[in-house]
């Protein structure tokens, strides 16, 4: 059976970016015992979206259940709720995390987490007690740390979070720093930029000096805005826009020269993170290479209806900079947009 497209991201009010959660409530009806399951999907602010966030929401999943019961009509609410689970997949596809629980006075308790690297969301997935159950207990952990996530999915849960970590070291210590933060995607900090040249001359970094030597990465600023992307006011604020997740002292920092935010970013993953959402939406498109820049155009639908803007993918780029999120995320963001746009969905 074919998958449908999936949208990952949604609008909140004033046009905030949400990211979807899949929220799965087992309840038991408190008058004739029936059990039965709630499907939500959920949309939670995606740039403020760390662990402590994700956790919150995983404590307080158990009040969404609100339906009467299916065999005999009483109201189900938080208190029926027995266990449940929150699936949250990255919009790049390098993973999905899943929280299990089970239920006590309408709160999670006993929670654990189970990571998988490489996954990609699927929202006709089967709540998670009912497949592959039971998990190996080696696979559940009591805890989700930005170090496990990383060595599961191979990226940080919040890139913005180790932004500020950097940021934070390097204006105490004056140490230019250097770290990984996903796929194709490397975060540098120093008083300049040739501080950091001479610390990667210093480092043993086989990834990244491989996609170097093959040309695949670009260099961008932390602070310099993305323009001319489709569905984006270039006069307008862009959410996840540093000034609003930065600590004061580093964005002074930076905006006085005193230190630089750099970002060494493979563009191609967000190519590919756009054309497979392109395929997998069954609209059509053409990949223009200029030599100096990369278009896609021609985006079209098959009832014949045309975007008629260019995405530049070095303006994808720079959004993923600029926002501190992967360049799959980027590139799945704009996408998805677009396809809305196409097909007048409004999410």
């Amino acid at each position: 059976m074919s998958k449908p497209f999936t949208f990952h991201f949604s609008h909140g009010e004033g046009d905030t970016p949400r990211v979807m959660m899949i929220v799965d409530i087992q309840a038991e009806c408190s008058v004739c015992r029936y059990t039965e399951i709630q499907r939500f999907y959920h949309g939670v602010a995606f740039h403020s979206l760390g662990i402590p966030k994700f956790k919150r929401f995983v404590d307080g999943a158990p009040g969404l259940l609100n339906f009467n019961c299916t065999n005999c009509g009483e109201p189900s609410t938080p208190a029926s709720a027995r266990r449940g689970a929150v699936t949250y997949g990255f919009a790049d596809g390098t993973g999905i995390i899943q929280a299990h629980f089970n239920c006590q006075d309408g709160r999670a308790v006993a929670v654990d987490f189970t990571l998988d690297g490489g996954r990609r969301l699927d929202p006709q997935s089967l709540p998670p007690w009912s497949v592959r159950e039971p998990r190996p207990r080696e696979d559940h952990r009591p805890s989700l740390t930005e170090d496990e996530v990383f060595a599961t999915c191979g990226r940080a849960f919040h890139l913005k979070g180790l932004w500020r970590s950097l940021l934070d070291e390097h204006l105490e210590t004056g140490q230019a720093l250097f770290e990984q933060a996903a796929p194709g995607c490397w975060f540098g900090v120093g008083a300049d930029e040739e501080e950091i040249e001479a610390l990667l001359a210093d480092i043993d970094l086989p990834d990244f000096k491989a996609a170097s030597e093959r040309g695949e990465l670009v260099l961008l600023a932390l602070m310099e805005r993305p323009e001319g992307l489709p569905g984006f006011d270039d006069t307008a604020p862009i959410h996840g826009d540093p000034a609003s997740w930065l600590q004061p002292q580093a964005i002074e920092a930076l905006r006085e020269g005193r230190c630089v935010a750099e970002i060494h970013l493979d563009p191609t993953l967000a190519l590919d993170a756009m054309t497979s959402a392109l395929k997998r939406a069954r609209l059509e498109f053409v990949v223009n290479d200029t030599g100096a820049e990369i278009f896609l155009a021609q985006i079209t639908t098959p009832r014949g209806a045309l975007f008629e803007h260019e995405v530049r993918l070095s303006s994808v780029a720079q959004l993923a900079a600029f926002t501190a999120i992967t360049p799959g995320e980027a590139g799945r963001q704009v996408i998805e947009e677009i396809v809305a746009e196409l097909l007048g969905i409004d999410v």
